[in-house]
């Protein structure tokens, strides 16, 4: 394992669907520790023409807001080690939407059949 990745092997976590609402009208133990949105596609073609576009309204919604923004990009099958880098689609999203914060795009690789499963059993998950 590189010096720089870290595993954590089990995170309580609770996700709530996004409203829109002004953060300052919110209690403080409500505030939201970031937004997040989780990105499941490794076609590079249904990206440019379908998750780009939501990923950018969704980036343009978060723009006032005062709360940090992740994409999550869950990666499924292995490139070979001679593509390049922005021709897989989670260089695409750390090139498209990464480049002020690039710590902001987090890839997630597959470790269970279906890794959201497992996030959406957790008993703090809602």
């Amino acid at each position: 394992v590189d010096d720089y990745v870290h595993r954590v092997p089990r995170l309580a976590l609770r996700f709530e669907p996004y409203i829109e609402m002004p953060e300052a009208s919110l209690p403080l133990f409500r505030l939201p520790f970031a937004h997040v949105y989780f990105v499941d596609c490794d076609d590079i073609v249904a990206y440019k023409s379908e998750v780009h576009p939501a990923v950018q309204a969704w980036m343009r919604s978060q723009a006032s807001s005062p709360v940090p923004w992740v994409i999550v990009h869950r990666v499924v099958a292995a490139k070979p080690k001679t593509s390049f880098f922005r021709e897989t689609v989670y260089g695409r999203i750390k090139s498209d939407f990464g480049s002020k914060y690039p710590e902001r795009c987090v890839p997630v690789q597959e470790a269970a059949p279906d890794p959201w499963q497992a996030v959406a059993t957790e008993p703090e998950c809602q």
